[in-house]
């Protein structure tokens, strides 16, 4: 008699089981046959075992069943007369065949409720899916989420992940933090709580039997064939990347791996990154076209397109990265919440700098703006107004783009005054908030000698406000001073030998240090831009220069030279580059547009027609150029512009926007980074500590010249970011440059990006030292008449 499941007796009258069907329940069944319920295990349709009970042995009858009368959950492949051609009444039969019998098709679950729906319950044996996703937008975790969903189902289904550039413990950590809901970081490195620790023991354990096989040495279609049909009652195959193995087959690849799918009777999952060689023809073959991205209006969510589906529809279906825990959650405004605001410390100090908020940017009413509203989807209709307003981190602006302000009301965030508005709700500037301030008549505006109420949470001490969840980020804390201190032991305390080794090594610690800052953190950024696909940031040699223009310059103001002899003094600007990593920088990949708009919610690079300027004794803030025409320029020179050619300052005429390439930003990607290298550095001042001091300057000096397009710097490839900080640099330089202009003093010259020489009395102006506030003295010279030139 025909089997319809596993479990049916077969017409000797014991029931069959496949091989992976028994597997979590083989303790079950051996007790069941030592009883008297003696039970047949089958492999890919043929009996390769029986559990019988000693005293059945006497009385059975030996099975001697064929192939096809012993079905796995995987339907077994068609007979070669099937193989030509099927009768229409079969297939009519398999349509109409009841769910969990033989002739129906085994699904696939995908994880995602949305994408279940669109595919009609799942993926389906013999058919080809392809993903493709830029570098760093998740595909691989993707591709990980469904495989976990898949063996995790019930009944489970078995998947083969063959992957090309993580290794088989690099899978299974990620398949752990993602179940287990803990920090990827913290399981690698060991470092788990004890709750988070005993969590994960238990999912261990709970995926030990689970049927995810896990390969990292197949290199060629035909062993992942071979690896395939192997594996009883396979369900899915994940080739990740797909390019990263050898097609090499009779038929162009697209065809070799839709037939994989066939011949093995299972989905096959290929992911591709964008711009793969051949992804055109291979999107074209799939019966299942999947393209992943960072969302570009909410750079905290994700966007998941059926941009191609022979079976079915198309949609977009949006979701919450959770890259820190390795998955991918299907979208929720609670889950959107929990994921973006996990590890924000509600208690930590304002990013700004001793000077305050940062002044709003002005633009002139000919400079293009983006309306100011909250990009992301609204929440249901029942849900607090605080929540709300956590979603909106930027502050609102009118058409003009001055802030929004009104009556000081608690902030929504920390409960402080403020007369900031953010989606219409209080909230403090950029939803950066000061524990325990208060709000002063400088920032009151309009309402100075208004009393203010103190709040329960200004009471306090500025604890959280409602609506925002605290959690723990992980302490980084004095690993620059540990590292000092195991190289000096390391060289027996021969400083000049530790401090050579702490400088060879500084660029791979200053990225195990950024990771560490970045654990728990609200965005996760991507690691590596494709230089091809945006060709203004590619070099066009080794030793050549991209497109990309940085002012930097060697500024002389030529009317003091001329004039008769006077004394300068050369400033010094005390961590320039450290200062800098404050700075708006793109999360996500770039993406071009046309229309001239500025948007200050995104940064990146953009082609402008530059404004004029008619100031010798100021230097351009476009530094020296001297050829007329557009050129491309960096967020923080941009925003400089629209600064300068706005009421307070009057400067120059706004510049005119002709392209961008630009993504979602934030200003606070590095703080944590810059934080802790400021610290160990103050303290390396205050202690005459001159090992660390050097050694922090190495870090952040190299990690800034080695984003770019280096060989030294591996782990990180963004150009952008490069020419961004370095322009965020000299725009602080010019900033400075400008105060002292304001104060009285002359601007002689101002070179690179921390050197600036005035005349008069600085000391007035600039207070004298060496933290990344001060200013230090280089040296005095004379200039004019019989001086320096």
């Amino acid at each position: 008699m025909p089997l319809s499941r596993a479990g049916e007796p077969t017409a000797v009258g014991w029931p069959v089981w496949s091989v992976t069907d028994a597997r979590p329940k083989l303790g079950d069944l051996v007790r069941g046959a030592a009883d008297g319920q003696p039970v047949v295990l089958a492999r890919r349709g043929r009996p390769v075992a029986e559990l019988v009970g000693q005293a059945a042995l006497g009385s059975t009858t030996t099975i001697s069943a064929p192939a096809k009368s012993v079905p796995t959950q995987a339907p077994s492949r068609p007979t070669a007369a099937q193989a030509v051609a099927a009768p229409l009444g079969d297939l009519l039969d398999s349509l109409t065949a009841p769910a969990g019998s033989a002739a129906s098709e085994v699904l696939v679950p995908t994880g995602l409720p949305g994408l279940d729906d669109l595919t009609a319950g799942g993926l389906r044996p013999g058919r080809l899916v392809v993903l493709t996703a830029p570098p760093g937008a998740g595909a691989t975790t993707f591709a990980l989420g469904m495989a976990r969903a898949a063996v995790l189902a019930d009944p489970a289904r078995p998947v083969l992940v063959a992957s090309g550039q993580l290794t088989r413990s690099d899978i299974m950590l990620r398949v752990l933090a993602a179940e287990a809901d803990t920090d990827l970081h913290n399981l690698t490195a060991g470092t788990l709580s004890d709750a988070d620790r005993q969590r994960v023991g238990e999912v261990a354990a709970r995926l030990r039997t689970a049927p995810l096989h896990l390969a990292d040495h197949l290199l060629t279609l035909e062993q992942v064939r071979t690896a395939a049909q192997a594996i009883d009652g396979l369900a899915l195959v994940v080739l990740d990347p797909v390019s990263h193995f050898d097609l090499a087959a009779p038929v162009p690849p697209p065809v070799a791996l839709r037939r994989l799918a066939r011949e093995v009777n299972t989905a096959v999952l290929t992911v591709a990154t964008t711009g793969t060689p051949g992804l055109d023809d291979l999107v074209v073959e799939a019966d299942l076209a999947l393209r992943l991205d960072r969302d570009a209006l909410a750079v905290d969510l994700a966007a998941l397109t059926v941009t191609h589906h022979r079976h079915g529809p198309t949609d977009t279906l949006r979701l919450v990265p959770d890259l820190a825990r390795a998955r991918l959650l299907p979208y929720s405004r609670e889950t959107e919440l929990a994921v973006l605001y996990r590890g924000v410390d509600p208690t930590a100090e304002a990013t700004e700098d001793a000077s305050g908020p940062q002044p709003p940017v002005e633009l002139s009413e000919s400079a293009p703006v983006a309306p100011a509203t909250n990009t992301r989807a609204p929440g249901p209709e029942n849900a607090p107004q605080a929540a709300e307003a956590l979603v909106a981190r930027v502050t609102d602006r009118d058409a003009a783009g001055q802030p929004v302000v009104g009556l000081p009301a608690p902030c929504v965030l920390c409960g402080q005054p403020t007369p900031y508005r953010a989606a219409g709700m209080p909230q403090h500037w950029d939803g950066v908030c000061t524990p325990g301030a208060t709000l002063t008549a400088a920032t009151s505006v309009g309402n100075d000698d208004q009393e203010l109420a103190a709040t329960p949470a200004a009471a306090a001490g500025g604890q959280p406000g409602p609506g925002r969840p605290v959690k723990e980020r992980q302490d980084t804390s004095g690993l620059i001073a540990r590292n000092v201190a195991a190289v000096l032991e390391d060289n027996g305390g021969d400083m000049d030998a530790a401090l050579a080794a702490l400088i060879k090594r500084a660029i791979p610690d200053g990225m195990a240090l950024l990771n560490s800052t970045r654990v728990g953190s609200t965005y996760d950024f991507t690691n590596y831009v494709d230089t091809d696909a945006i060709p203004i940031l590619k070099k066009p040699s080794r030793d050549g220069a991209d497109l990309i223009w940085e002012g930097r310059p060697k500024w002389r103001n030529r009317i003091v030279e001329s004039g008769p002899a006077r004394t300068v003094t050369a400033l010094d600007v005390n961590g320039a580059y450290l200062s800098a990593l404050k700075t708006h920088l793109p999360i996500g990949a770039p993406r071009h547009s046309t229309d001239g708009a500025y948007d200050r919610k995104r940064s990146g690079v953009y082609l402008i027609d530059p404004p004029a300027w008619a100031h010798e004794d100021l230097p351009n803030p476009l530094g020296n150029r001297e050829e007329p025409g557009p050129l491309w320029v960096t967020d923080p020179t941009l925003r400089l512009l629209i600064r300068l050619a706005g009421p307070k300052y009057g400067l120059c005429s706004p510049p005119r926007i002709l392209e961008s390439w630009t993504s979602g930003s934030s200003e606070a990607l590095l703080e944590r980074f810059r934080r802790e290298m400021a610290a160990a550095r103050d303290a390396a001042i205050e202690e005459g500590d001159r090992v660390t001091l050097e050694y922090v300057k190495a870090m952040y000096a190299k990690f800034v010249s080695t984003i770019g397009e280096s060989s030294a710097n591996r782990e990180m490839r963004r150009p952008d970011w490069m020419h961004i900080i370095r322009s965020q640099a000299f725009a602080n330089l010019w900033l400075k440059a400008w105060k002292a202009h304001q104060a009285g003093l002359t601007v002689v010259r101002m070179l690179g990006t921390d050197e600036l020489h005035v005349i008069g009395d600085w000391r007035a102006v600039f207070t004298e030292g060496r933290k990344l506030t001060d200013m230090k003295l280089k040296t005095e010279y004379s200039i004019g008449s019989g001086g320096d030139s």
